[in-house]
């Protein structure tokens, strides 16, 4: 039977008595950032079984989160991703390298532009331009 979950636990010695101190383990969540300067983790750390464990990524600038990973199979890809380990686990984030592709409208009120925003480094991004009534679309262009 339980004596105490108080730890330290004080009492007044009347007889002899074998006390047991009785341990759970705990499990140790580490995490990986990969590529290894795209942001930080938090919330890796020592959990006690049936707790949960919240990961939070936060990407640097040019980057965004992609999804959890452990041993290369995708856990989630929510962010933060909340889950009740069931042993040691190294968790590795994984970000995609980003470009802000910013847009606008010239001369203004001419129309818009849809498309744009922080999109992955390689991919394929595409614009519409959708002219205002009464209005033409020219062209594109870099500014």
């Amino acid at each position: 039977t339980t004596l105490s979950t108080n730890n330290p636990y004080s009492f007044t010695v009347n007889n002899d008595a074998t006390i047991i101190g009785i341990f759970t383990p705990k499990y140790n969540i580490s995490t990986v950032v990969n590529p290894s300067n795209a942001g930080t983790i938090s919330g890796s750390g020592l959990v006690a079984p049936g707790d949960s464990c919240t990961l939070t990524a936060n990407p640097s600038s040019n980057y965004a989160f992609s999804e959890w990973q452990v041993n290369g199979t995708t856990l989630s890809t929510n962010n933060p991703y909340t889950f009740t380990p069931n042993s040691d686990m190294t968790i590795t984030g994984i970000f995609i390298e980003t470009r802000s592709i910013n847009i606008t409208v010239s001369p203004s009120g001419y129309g818009t532009v849809e498309g744009g925003g922080d999109l992955p480094v390689g991919s394929t991004a595409t614009i519409t331009a959708v002219p205002a009534s009464g209005k033409k679309f020219k062209h594109f262009e870099v500014n």
